[in-house]
């Protein structure tokens, strides 16, 4: 719906509801700054964030009312699974999970609720309504066994649950399919399914079947077709993180809290010669020209690659005891995972030390910390593929029935076609690889999803380990 509104919009020629909208946009990215201070900080500027907030709410509000104006009918068209089913060719099912949670009196007569997990399949062979196989350990799927996955992946050892716990018994109703389209929630998008070992074939499910991730089903639906771009790429890759932003230079006092990522240039620098000898125009942004600044002025790029260190949720918590206060204004959790950029550091230092800034508020300051809140602003209408090529990128907050919230949702707002996100940080030589690969195949065969496919089929030949194949993957068309 965030799609379609600002679609309607820019395509209506209304100037004055144009003109609306980019207000909209700048209070929004006026209140994620406000989001980011303490609420001492919001009284030392005497700021009414509830009254902006409103204010900005308002204005939403009057942007969908007169929006409606410039509806079309594929505005107000319904789906069902009929439509997805019509889509499918033979060999193929779509499955969709959807987490909720069952809530009951005891025998006690205490309040309780169960977490489920419900996968809904449709195949070319369906008739009467998608199969429903109900997953009904959700609880533990959660607080035990992803974590048990986690751990399996990262020490590299034997993984005897993980399979029968999360896709057995999807898997058992898969009879005849070689490929799927895969919308998952809550858990599902804390692991790669292909990284799964059947232990009756000591075969990943990566081996078994074909499964292309998609934020829903009604994606198969919906292809939404992007204006034909020039062959541009952006990439970022090792921001100076100490960077001073008064003096433009690193800053020693700064240096420990984030890492620099030599890695990551070298990644974009391949990245940068593979696409130009291949036609293509590439732009990179590394050292103090990654600015978070430099990433809100893309406009539509037909594929940004960004190589830096994600955060999600916990790495973002500033450790300072002796401050009650420092509650953010706003505990959203687009708020809580995002991408480091230059002078993150200096961000991080400053929130660390209760160092106070008044010029974080003002419109041409960034602090080189993009949050996913404001991930949504940007301008990726056209945009083919987002890259993030960061540790935990996938990563965000589950609510019940609503996926996650964080960067990959982010993206999707703000207009991409398909994301390539990670779930675990991997070694710089792998992801080199990884990328290296995707990037020649998808130039020669034109096709994203198979050139991604086919990248993890050769890091897989040479690396064995999912720790190493199964880091990233791609959400989408």
């Amino acid at each position: 719906s965030s799609n379609k509104l600002r679609q309607r919009i820019l395509a209506s020629a209304d100037t004055s509801l144009i003109n609306m909208y980019k207000k909209w946009l700048s209070q929004k990215d006026y209140l994620s700054k406000i989001y980011s201070l303490t609420k001492t900080e919001v009284r030392k500027l005497g700021i009414n964030a509830d009254s902006i907030e409103k204010a900005t709410n308002d204005l939403e509000k009057k942007l969908s009312l007169k929006s409606e104006l410039f509806k079309n009918t594929n505005d107000i068209q319904y789906y069902s699974w009929q439509d997805v089913q019509k889509e499918l060719k033979d060999g193929e099912a779509a499955v969709e999970l959807i987490r909720f949670q069952k809530y009951k009196f005891d025998s006690a007569g205490v309040y309780s609720d169960s977490i489920y997990y419900a996968a809904l399949i449709v195949k070319k062979s369906t008739k009467n309504c998608p199969e429903l196989i109900l997953l009904k350990d959700g609880s533990d799927m959660e607080l035990k066994y992803v974590h048990y996955y986690k751990n399996a992946i990262k020490f590299k050892s034997d993984d005897p649950f993980s399979y029968n716990m999360f896709w057995k018994p999807v898997h058992t109703a898969l009879a005849g399919v070689k490929k799927i389209y895969f919308s998952p929630d809550g858990a599902y998008n804390q692991i790669n399914i292909n990284s799964l070992k059947n232990p009756e074939t000591q075969a990943y499910v990566f081996d078994e079947l074909e499964l292309q991730n998609v934020t829903n089903t009604k994606d198969l639906v919906l292809k939404r077709a992007t204006k034909p771009s020039k062959k541009q790429i952006v990439l970022f890759g090792n921001p100076d993180y100490a960077m001073d932003e008064k003096t433009h230079h690193a800053n020693e006092i700064f240096s420990h809290l984030l890492n620099q990522l030599p890695g990551t240039e070298e990644e974009v620098k391949k990245i940068n010669k593979t696409m130009t000898q291949n036609n293509w125009f590439p732009k990179m942004f590394t050292g103090d020209d990654a600015t978070e600044k430099n990433i809100k002025n893309l406009n539509n790029p037909k594929v940004l690659h960004v190589a830096t260190h994600g955060f999600f949720e916990k790495d973002m918590i500033v450790s300072n005891e002796n401050d009650q206060d420092k509650d953010k204004v706003k505990e959203n959790p687009l708020l809580r995972s995002g991408l480091m950029l230059a002078g993150a550091s200096v961000a991080l230092y400053n929130r660390n030390n209760a160092i106070f800034n008044v010029q974080k508020i003002e419109a041409n300051y960034e602090d080189g910390i993009l949050t996913a809140y404001e991930a949504m602003n940007l301008n990726l209408d056209n945009t083919e593929l987002v890259v993030l090529s960061a540790c935990e990128t996938g990563q965000g907050e589950v609510k019940n029935g609503e996926g996650v919230y964080g960067l990959q949702r982010a993206f999707v707002i703000a207009g991409a076609k398909s994301i390539i996100i990670s779930l675990w940080k991997v070694n710089d030589e792998t992801t080199q690889k990884l990328m290296s690969a995707f990037y020649l195949e998808w130039i020669k065969t034109g096709n994203k999803a198979s050139a991604f496919r086919n990248a993890q089929l050769s890091l897989k030949k040479e690396f064995p380990e999912p720790y190493y194949w199964g880091a990233f993957v791609m959400v989408g068309e």
